[in-house]
Formats: C-alpha cells, sequence, structure tokens
C-alpha cells in the first residue's frame, strides 16, 4: 500500500504543470493573434494608402463590372439603382392609392342629383 501512496501524490502534482502548460499555450496563441490581426491592419492600411494599389483596385473593379455585364449578372451598383426606382415607385404608387381613396369618399359623400 505504501508504494501506491506515493503515485496519488505524483498524480496531482503531473496534471498541475500539464493545466499551467495549457494556460500558457493559449496566452500565447491570444498574444500572436492580437499580434497578428495588427500586423494585418498595418499592411492593409500601408497599401490602401498607395496610390498604385488604388490604382490596380479602381482596375479591377471596373474589370470586375464588365465581366458581369457580359455575364448578364447585376454588380452591386446595378442592384442599388434598382432599389431606388423600386423605393420611388413604391412612394408613387401610395400617393396615387391615396389620391384614389379619398377620391371615391368624396364621391360617395356627395349628394346624388
Amino acid at each position: 500500500m505504501s508504494e501506491s501512496q506515493p503515485e496519488a501524490e505524483i498524480a496531482p502534482e503531473s496534471e498541475e504543470p500539464a493545466a499551467e502548460q495549457e494556460q500558457a499555450k493559449e496566452s500565447l496563441l491570444v498574444t500572436l493573434a492580437g499580434r497578428s490581426e495588427e500586423a494585418v491592419k498595418k499592411v492593409y492600411g500601408d497599401l490602401s494608402e498607395n496610390p498604385r494599389m488604388q490604382d490596380a483596385k479602381e482596375r479591377l473593379g471596373k474589370a470586375s463590372h464588365s465581366v458581369l455585364t457580359q455575364l448578364h449578372i447585376a454588380s452591386q451598383d446595378d442592384l442599388s439603382a434598382l432599389r431606388d426606382e423600386v423605393a420611388r415607385l413604391e412612394q408613387r404608387l401610395a400617393v396615387l392609392e391615396k389620391a384614389v381613396a379619398s377620391g371615391s369618399r368624396a364621391r360617395k359623400d356627395a349628394p346624388s342629383s
């Protein structure tokens, strides 16, 4: 039995360093993730300020719009314009429906000749 007692004492001690190692790994991952995010933001900021990248982005936008047009797929700008037109037509329809409703009420209220 005396042999099992040291084993019982060793088991909790061996688990503790494993837990500490796990916490250290998690801490390291969090630190690396934070630094990576900062680095990506810096690179993105530097690239977005670069005139050559802005020109490339503009050319890419024009090329993608051209491809979408050739494939008969609406671009984001096309969809936005269509949404605006639908909203304008809905407002116009609401005004016309209101005018028709008020006109029909006025005719019902008018005395019959």
